[in-house]
């Protein structure tokens, strides 16, 4: 009998599976329930597929479907089965989903939260490539002015007579010969802190922040799993609070807060969902979806709006990190080419004056 890897064994076989093979996996199961196969069938015939008839047992998708279908065969939930193999919230939704007697339901939902988180992702990703690499360009051309362009004007006319924009030319190399280093090193401190508060920073301060990229960005991605898992796991029958205390297992404290302060707001206040958001006061996770929520909460068949609005709130929010991703790139455009325009004048004043000064 084949052992499965435990500890050290079991993270390093976790590790050689991809999101894509998981989801592939779940898309699989997922047809055969649709067209009537059990589901230990289903994982048995899975299993002799992946581990090539049983001659390559060993393989990282064999162990986890050999593990899952042994479970699944002594008695135990699916959702339970593959709990150590999965991310939380997908188990989660898939054991949610279970227990209300639709696991493809349950697969389906947990394929969606995770395509659209790497929609997001992406979108994100695209969105801060491009004024990463404006800025870098830009650096680039300073220090190319700095060491080149002005010491070449100044063994012709000293920099110390320059006037106009020919003289900020020479301010700005005096700046970048000393202090480039130091700048790039606050920027990077800069940038890193702004990561690590993105997940972290949760005080009322990050009200306002959210307005702005890139904290609005991430609130925009956090959002959209957040409604995405709350009408998965509604629709599976879970009760709104006890679905935010699930997510509040595995979530940042940013996310946490307002899990906590929703929560608060219905078992304590009795509001219902969509006025405990507005309750809040965080905007979470955005002013028109609370607004939408608010309006919906009460109508019969809120778990139906829940999932038809999550599924909307998360295209819209791509289409929102790609207006604010095009916000920031054509800002980044305008600042390269006011430097650029600059640095072009500053040369031409410094023609010029060379050219008195020969004279």
């Amino acid at each position: 009998m084949q052992l499965i890897p435990e500890n050290i064994g079991h993270k390093y076989v976790l590790w050689q599976i991809s999101g894509k093979q998981r989801l592939t996996v779940y898309r699989k199961i997922m047809k055969f329930l649709r067209n009537g196969v059990s589901l230990p069938n289903a994982l048995d015939t899975m299993w002799t597929f992946e581990s090539l008839e049983g001659k390559k047992p060993n393989r990282p998708m064999a162990l986890m479907l050999d593990d899952w279908r042994k479970k699944v065969r002594n008695g135990t939930p699916f959702g339970i089965a593959v709990k150590k193999w999965v991310p939380e919230q997908d188990a989660v939704v898939i054991s949610s989903g279970e227990s209300a007697g639709r696991l493809d339901i349950a697969l389906e939902n947990a394929i969606y939260i995770r395509e659209g988180g790497k929609k997001i992702q992406a979108a994100i990703a695209e969105g801060l490539a491009y004024p990463a690499l404006l800025l870098s360009v830009l650096v680039a051309f300073l220090y190319l002015v700095a060491i080149k362009i002005v010491p070449a004007f100044d063994d012709v006319h000293p920099k110390e007579l320059w006037t106009g924009s020919g003289r900020s030319l020479a301010v700005v190399a005096e700046f970048m010969n000393s202090y480039l280093v130091p700048s790039i090193i606050g920027l990077v401190v800069l940038v890193l802190g702004i990561i690590i508060s993105l997940p972290r920073w949760s005080e009322r301060g990050r009200v306002f922040a959210d307005k702005m990229p890139p904290y609005s960005m991430y609130r925009l991605s956090v959002g959209a799993g957040f409604l995405l898992s709350m009408a998965a796991m509604v629709r599976a029958g879970v009760s709104l609070t006890r679905a935010m205390q699930i997510m509040q297992r595995t979530a940042s404290p940013y996310l946490d807060a307002r899990l906590s302060a929703t929560a608060y707001q219905i078992e304590d206040e009795g509001l219902n969902f969509g006025e405990a958001l507005h309750a809040t006061g965080y905007q979470f996770p955005d002013k028109e979806a609370v607004s939408d929520l608010r309006a919906y909460a009460l109508l019969d068949g809120f778990d139906e709006t829940l999932t038809t609005l999550g599924t909307e709130w998360m295209e819209d929010s791509i289409v929102k990190i790609k207006e604010q991703s095009a916000l920031m790139r054509n800002a980044s455009m305008v600042v390269l080419g006011v430097v650029f325009g600059w640095i072009s004048s500053g040369i031409f004043s410094l023609q010029q004056q060379v050219t008195q000064a020969l004279q």
